[in-house]
């Protein structure tokens, strides 16, 4: 049986700075003032820097009869945006997700970095506001493990959020693999909570994707606490249509929650589409987000969010 083996880092925010040791580690040639702009030129950089730690445990693995040399790298993803609600304050979320890849353990072992943060801005104009004029900010952190198998992804965390602690378990499975260019699967969660209780999760998933472009899928997921017994389930359908250099993607979706008594009550149902486009700079781009809610905390009445983010993908590959 063959597994891989990652470690799973959650971070609540801040720049990842890698150490010198680890920075000045490998060639950075392909950085070039002259052939790129200035801003490219200072990502190119910044994604040599931050590759440092994986090419510094890439040669800590190194065999002594080893022929071709190998570079340990990192891809990480970043966004940033403010996010609008009808009936809400407005907040700034931004949240980033990365991995090193280590060529010499032969991708049996990756580590995985998650973050995100969340600041809300209390408007005293806003009936809806939970203070007068100040910000809030939410953080969390974690440690993690994962194995992947031919049986699955088994994966075990733990984070820290809010005061409180959250255990999880997870196993992703395949239940068919692109078979007629389509991907289905399942997904079961086991959790336990410092604050309330144990919960779960569960996920049935089904993905239809003919070329690399056009995409359309549905999942439906159970998310709940064992005492007292209840949670939401949620379902979706989405649709991705690229046109041109945009990316186009559509969601319809709708959520419940259930109790002991397996009384279920509508949440909210909405409609949303994501647009978003590349800059003219090597991993960067945007994207904006409008949606249409009927949640039940406003009477089911129609209520509208838009979220616009800028992203960055770090990847020294990109730039040799």
């Amino acid at each position: 049986m063959f597994f891989r083996l990652a470690l799973v880092v959650t971070f609540s925010s801040g720049v990842f700075l890698a150490p010198p040791l680890w920075a000045a580690n490998g060639d950075n040639s392909h950085c070039n003032p002259i052939d790129q702009a200035p801003l490219e030129h200072r990502l190119c950089n910044l994604s040599h820097q931050i590759s440092g730690p994986a090419r510094w445990l890439n040669d800590r693995f190194a065999k002594q009869e080893q022929e071709e040399q190998t570079n340990g790298h990192l891809r990480l993803r970043m966004h940033s945006g403010p996010v609008w609600h009808e009936q809400e304050d407005w907040s700034l979320q931004s949240g980033f997700s990365g991995s090193w890849a280590i060529p010499n353990l032969e991708e049996r072992v990756k580590i995985r970095i998650t973050g995100s943060q969340r600041t809300v801005r209390n408007d005293p104009d806003n009936p809806a506001s939970q203070g007068e004029g100040t910000t809030d900010t939410e953080f969390g952190s974690g440690i993690g493990i994962l194995v992947t198998s031919v049986f699955g992804d088994l994966s075990s965390d733990a984070v820290w959020s809010e005061g409180k602690v959250v255990l999880r378990t997870r196993l992703e499975y395949p239940l068919v693999k692109w078979w007629h260019a389509s991907q289905a699967g399942a997904v079961g969660q086991l959790n336990w909570n410092s604050v309330s209780s144990f919960g779960y999760f569960g996920q049935l998933f089904y993905d239809w994707q003919p070329n690399s472009d056009y995409r359309l899928g549905a999942d439906v997921s159970l998310d709940g606490d064992f005492d007292p017994h209840s949670g939401y389930v949620g379902q979706r359908v989405y649709l991705s249509t690229p046109r041109n250099d945009f990316r186009i993607n559509w969601v319809l979706g709708r959520s419940q929650t259930f109790d002991s008594e397996l009384v279920f009550k509508v949440q909210d149902s909405w409609l949303g589409l994501s647009v978003g486009r590349a800059f003219n700079v090597e991993g960067l781009s945007w994207e904006i987000s409008p949606s249409v809610h009927f949640p039940r905390e406003y009477d089911y009445q129609r209520t509208h969010q838009l979220v616009f983010r800028i992203k960055a993908v770090l990847d020294d590959r990109k730039f040799q």
